[in-house]
């Protein structure tokens, strides 16, 4: 049986270091199942992986960082990235359409991890796997059906693996879910540790404008923004989320639940744009955190969007791509608003190839 090492432990990272660079396989902690890893350069080791793949459990190459989705998959784009980007490592396998395997790998390498033209990629949650750079060498995961703790594990590998890193019990305990991309788009065929309903929202383009109260300029570009979509895509405002966006607003000093401005109500209808239900919103980190597009009515507030530490944020824009403020018309005569909206309305022009494209 395989020598079973616990996590964490200097020696044990050394100890599965030393046998994944042997070529030989090591049964790893994930938060799906335990998975048997070995080396893609290695034939002895892909031909133990090729053991245990299954429909349900995917051979896939090891994802350490954004740095390697790049190199791996350098054309995923579209909602497969979207889903990478906003969770990092998660309970999913993906299959990316389209993709050729990295030319560094041997050809029984490349055999067992495409299947029907795509490349499977995973990028487990657990810190172990941020040891494994050192190996040097790319790296392949199959996930092991039923191997929830390190005794279920031995008893499934046998003496097909060298080691098991005792991680404790596994946090999902199934094989994770498998996505795979069409175009820009995404689709689950296998549901395990990502749910359906958490694909759905999280693959979504989420477009997010920010103002000051939430009542007028940042309202106003949601429902403005939403009609050209649906314009553009052939469908209303209300069906965006069934092709994949999401549009807020927030204002950086907004009090919750205030309605829009009778004004800026009025100025959305002339673009056949609803604002009547809007309630005002404060920003938030998880709101900000999860968009794909920010974009600001002001300096002002471009500024204070770009103040905000946090590594992971999507860099904020100006709506206007000329850097010009959209003016506040806050108690101004319905001219200023129907002005405000036209300013508004002409920077959308100018960032809807992209948003449709996103």
């Amino acid at each position: 049986m395989a020598a079973i090492l616990s996590f964490p432990g200097d020696d044990t990272i050394q100890a599965a270091l030393r046998h994944l660079q042997n070529g030989e396989c090591v049964a790893l902690p994930s938060e799906s199942t335990y998975e048997l890893v070995g080396s893609a350069m290695s034939e002895r080791a892909v031909e133990t992986l090729a053991r245990f793949a299954a429909p349900t459990a995917l051979p896939a190459i090891l994802i350490m960082n954004d740095d390697d989705i790049a190199d791996c998959v350098p054309n995923l784009r579209g909602e497969g990235l979207r889903v990478y980007r906003k969770l990092g490592p998660v309970p999913m396998t993906l299959q990316v359409e389209s993709a050729s395997a990295p030319s560094i790998l041997p050809a029984a390498a490349k055999g067992l991890l495409m299947r029907d033209g795509r490349l499977a990629i995973r990028r487990p949650a657990h810190a172990i796997y941020a040891e494994l750079h050192s190996v040097g060498e790319p790296l392949i995961a199959v996930p092991l059906e039923g191997a929830v703790d390190a005794a279920s594990t031995a008893r499934i590998v046998g003496e097909h693996a060298a080691a098991i890193v005792d991680g404790g019990a596994a946090q999902i305990g199934r094989t994770p879910s498998i996505v795979q991309t069409n175009g820009r788009r995404c689709h689950l065929t296998h549901v395990g540790g990502l749910l359906p309903e958490e694909l759905d929202e999280l693959s979504r383009c989420r477009i997010v404008f920010i103002c000051t109260g939430n009542t007028c300029r940042s309202p106003l570009a949601k429902v403005l923004c939403e009609r050209m979509l649906a314009d553009r895509l052939g469908c209303e405002p209300t069906e965006l989320a069934q092709h994949g966006y999401s549009v807020h607003s927030a204002g950086l000093a907004a009090s919750n639940g205030s309605p829009a401005s009778s004004e800026a109500v009025l100025a959305a209808a002339e673009y056949r744009a609803d604002l009547s239900t809007h309630q005002s919103a404060m920003a938030t980190i998880e709101l900000l955190l999860w968009a794909d597009f920010i974009f600001a009515m002001t300096q002002g507030h471009w500024y204070t969007l770009q103040s905000i530490a946090v590594d992971e944020l999507t860099p904020p824009r100006m709506l206007s791509p000329r850097h010009e403020d959209i003016a506040d018309p806050i108690g101004g005569s319905p001219a200023e608003y129907r002005t405000c909206a036209l300013q508004i309305a002409e920077c959308l022009t100018a960032h809807l190839n992209e948003l449709i494209e996103a």
